[in-house]
């Protein structure tokens, strides 16, 4: 190829470059990350237990708090659910480490689900 063609094909090559320079992909701006809050002052767990979407009535459900190991310990207390699936602990203490145990027995089936969290304003188990 002709020295010249070489040099014009050398030249536009980095003209293009330098007007496409400023269109290079930006990385994305990184979002706050939120976590659940506190609710001070709050002493009341609702509880609600579902298997597959649907409340389940009569299931006993325990308060605890975790042992060692981060599971949950002896009961303090133990409540069954209402028609809508849920229950209400009270007395609690605010920011305190609960664990809400549920059993359920579906279709001849039991489970058990657990949570310990110190965001109990609303504790759903189940699937």
């Amino acid at each position: 190829m002709p020295k010249r063609i070489l040099i014009a094909l050398a030249m536009a090559a980095t003209a293009l470059a330098a007007c496409n320079s400023n269109n290079l992909p930006t990385s994305p701006t990184p979002s706050p990350t939120t976590s659940p809050t506190l609710a001070p002052g709050v002493s009341t767990a609702p509880v609600f237990v579902t298997v597959n979407g649907s409340p389940v009535p009569g299931a006993p459900v325990s308060l605890s708090t975790p042992d060692a190991a981060g599971r949950p310990g002896m009961p303090i207390a133990t409540q069954t659910t209402g028609p809508n699936g849920g229950t209400t602990f009270t007395g609690l203490t605010a920011a305190k480490n609960y664990c809400f145990s549920a059993m359920t027995a579906v279709s001849g089936s039991t489970q058990t689900f657990s949570l310990c969290t110190i965001y109990w304003t609303l504790v759903q188990l189940g699937t």
